[in-house]
């Protein structure tokens, strides 16, 4: 499990969709929020987040962090502000700017928004970016592989994914219900084109043994996810921060724009 947890890191900067994985309404991702984590004496690390757009695109994500411990009393920040990520669009290049060490960084796009430097196919999925590989089937990304073993595999609902990105940011997710950073990257179109479907679940397999999240959802009258429900399921681990998770249910809240 740790190998793949830290591919993340690999592609951080890589995940949307084009024009035809795009929603037909007008709606943009306002909040995510974790809650209702259901385990006594579960430990757990995430983030709360808001989202700002010009243009329609991703401009700042301010977000708290935080570790939830069900035996202590609920959400404990351990940020005493909101922290933000900023996004800076320019031609052909997004400069990410984070506020609480400062970083700044460039990063370079192909003409179409895509990430520079990663392999797409002709249909504008992204292949993957060493040492990761994205297999495709039906429109949907169904497995994740690395060179040193480990692989994810996604499977899906008969949900359409009508943001056009939650599904590929819940699918490439490494750690944790939902990343918002792979949120934001999806939603800006590094990755190429998004998955059709929403995700029913997704197996981590590796040295540490095997981890599952499987997913459901409650949709607006648009067909959009405002509720996303997960269940933990963990076989043969030997990582003991993923067997404190198993039976652990958690739930994330979404709204939008309209």
């Amino acid at each position: 499990m740790k190998k793949l947890l830290l591919l993340s890191a690999l592609l951080i900067f890589a995940c949307s969709s084009d024009d035809e994985g795009v929603s037909t309404t007008e709606k943009q991702l306002l909040s995510i929020e974790l809650f209702n984590l259901l385990k006594e004496d579960q430990c757990f690390e995430g983030e709360n987040g808001s989202f700002e757009y010009e243009n329609g695109k991703v401009v700042r994500v301010d977000y708290q962090h935080y570790f939830y411990n069900g035996c202590s009393g609920g959400f404990n920040y351990n940020f005493d502000d909101t922290e933000y990520r900023e996004y800076l669009h320019l031609e052909n290049k997004i400069i990410y700017t984070r506020s609480y060490d400062g970083i700044v960084q460039e990063f370079l796009t192909n003409s179409d928004g895509t990430a520079f430097g990663l392999d797409y196919s002709d249909e504008g999925y992204l292949n993957g970016a060493n040492p990761q590989q994205w297999e495709w089937l039906g429109g949907n990304l169904v497995n994740i592989s690395t060179n040193e073993g480990g692989n994810k595999v996604i499977n899906y609902s008969d949900i359409d994914d009508r943001t056009g990105y939650l599904g590929l940011a819940l699918a490439s997710t490494f750690f944790g219900p939902l990343d918002l950073i792979m949120v934001s990257m999806c939603q800006m179109g590094l990755f190429g084109r998004g998955t059709a479907k929403l995700p029913s679940s997704v197996i981590y397999n590796d040295d540490d043994g095997y981890f599952q999240l499987d997913y459901s959802y409650t949709l607006d009258d648009d067909g959009y996810p405002i509720y996303i429900y997960i269940d933990y399921v963990l076989f043969n681990s030997s990582a003991e921060q993923y067997a404190i998770q198993t039976g652990q249910q958690a739930t994330l809240k979404l709204t939008y724009t309209n």
